[in-house]
Parts: C-alpha cells; structure tokens; sequence
C-alpha cells in the first residue's frame, strides 16, 4: 500500500528503509572519495584498503584527516600564494597541493579556492553520515532520519495513532501538521 503502489518513473525509494540505505550508499561514495584523495597525497595507499578493496577510512577517521592534512595544507597554500605572488597569483599551480586528486594540469587562484570550497563540502557533507556509523540497527537509523533530517514526514491518521507512542519516545517534533483525513481524527488524538 502507500509509496509501494504509486505508479511512478522514480527508481528512487522513499520510505524510511530506502533513505537509510541510500543514506548509507552516499556515506560509502564520499568516503571513497576520501580514500582517493587521501592517495594522490601519498598519504595512503592500495595497501591500507580493505581485503574487498574498501576505503580504509570512517567518518570520525575523515574527519580527523581532514582536520590534520586538508586544513593544513590549504593554509600553507594560502600562506605560499601570499609570499610568492603577493595573493593574486594567476597560475598556482606548483604550490596547489590537490592536482593530481582534481586531475588538473593548471590551475589558477580562483579555481584553487573553488576546488579547497568542494573538499570542504565533501567532507561537511560526510559528518552528516557519522551517526550512521554508531546506530547499528536498521530501525534506530530510520528513527535518527525521521527525526533529525526529515524535512516532510507523510502517513494516515491511522498509522500516525499507531506509532504516536514511539514518536512521543523520539522526542519527535514538528512545526506544522497537515492531514488528509482530518475529518475521522477525534479532537482527543
């Protein structure tokens, strides 16, 4: 019933047990993402990988690699870039640090930043998805979605009379409400 009936073009799941999953696929691309960019900095290599060919980092690990090695590296780069040309450096290209990640042969100021803002979303991004790391069931991640990054959340009434307890339980909170069947809520529900 529900979603599962809708008759729509959408590959995409929806409900709670799909947006954990596509929660837990997006967290496993930035941290690939991580890893390879973790190995144009010779820092790690094909070695550290998992036995399957796994990033060998978590979110908590990327997080510290971020703090340690992106951060410095960006204010060595700033400092360099103000030494040598001053802060207006049209070609940067031998003091920027991440060509061999963005697969770049030149770079100039300007895209420099623009590549350090996309690392810097990259890794705000991915500290969304560290709690998925230390919620282990499939249900406490989908209470975790609901109630921290759901924007909408869509039921009956009659489901929303079911799991009203477990909400309560949740601490779960909203602003506004709005409902289809309205006219079959008692005032007491």
């Amino acid at each position: 019933a529900g979603e599962r009936d809708l008759d729509t073009d959408s590959s995409h799941d929806f409900t709670k047990i799909g947006r954990v999953a596509y929660s837990i696929h997006r967290r496993d691309q930035l941290l690939e993402q991580v890893q390879q960019l973790s190995e144009s900095l010779g820092i790690s290599g094909q070695a550290q990988r998992g036995a399957d060919g796994s990033p060998s980092y978590t979110c908590e690990t990327a997080e510290y690699f971020h703090k340690h090695q992106i951060v410095r590296q960006r204010k060595i780069f700033e400092k360099k870039v103000l030494e040598i040309t001053g802060g207006n450096g049209e070609d940067v290209t031998a003091l920027f640090p991440f060509c061999d990640y963005f697969k770049v042969k030149s770079v100039s100021l300007a895209e420099a930043r623009s590549f350090f803002s996309a690392l810097e979303k990259l890794f705000s991004e991915l500290a969304e998805y560290r709690p998925f790391e230390l919620l282990r069931s499939q249900r406490q991640r989908a209470d975790y979605l609901v109630t921290k990054q759901a924007r909408i959340v869509a039921m009956t009434c009659t489901h929303a009379a079911i799991v009203r307890s477990n909400l309560i339980e949740l601490g779960f909170e909203y602003d506004n409400v709005v409902m289809e069947e309205s006219g079959q809520m008692l005032e007491i529900e």
